[in-house]
């Protein structure tokens, strides 16, 4: 299923982050796509840790990324209008926002991004990132484990509160509990 508009888009770029913190180029994509939708609709955007973008609790997005040695790739997706999305779904818009909303949007988050990831060292607007993450304080399941997300690593880590004491989970899919 594909939303009746989406913006699909890709920004491929040289980056001078080495090893460990390459792991926030995600986080860093995530506040810059919310930041950017939020510029251009009247919503709040959420995060699920770590890429996936939410309003009212339904995705609406979602952040990939990919990296060759320097060369990263950020994949954005974003439902922008859609009439019958499904029950975990939404959209941005409730009414077609036209394909001019599609490349402010676009032109929006890479501009946004590449403002926060330039330069040699990590600056990532990691506050702006835990107001957003609605992980936080929820429980959560993953693959090898569950228990209760605390808070955000320096690393972009999410960390869990488990019965066996803190865990940092750093990939893997993590669903909120009765959720995806």
């Amino acid at each position: 299923m594909e939303p009746d508009r989406g913006l699909f888009s890709s920004l491929a770029f040289t980056s001078e982050w080495t090893g460990a913190d390459t792991t926030l180029i995600p986080l860093v994509a995530a506040v810059a796509v919310a930041d950017a939708i939020e510029a251009e609709a009247p919503v709040v955007v959420d995060l699920k840790w770590p890429n996936d973008l939410l309003i009212d609790g339904k995705k609406v997005g979602g952040i990939l990324v990919e990296a060759a040695g320097a060369r990263v790739t950020v994949g954005c997706g974003v439902n922008l209008w859609w009439s019958s999305p499904p029950p975990f779904a939404s959209a941005v818009f409730e009414e077609d926002p036209q394909q001019s909303v599609a490349e402010r949007l676009a032109a929006g988050w890479a501009d946004r991004f590449l403002d926060i990831a330039s330069g040699a060292s990590p600056h990532w607007p990691r506050d702006a990132y835990v107001s957003r993450c609605v992980t936080l304080g929820s429980a959560v399941t993953w693959d090898s484990g569950s228990g209760i997300a605390s808070r955000i690593g320096s690393d972009g880590s999410l960390i869990v509160d488990t019965d066996e004491g803190e865990i940092e989970v750093r990939q893997g899919d993590v669903h909120l509990s009765g959720n995806g």
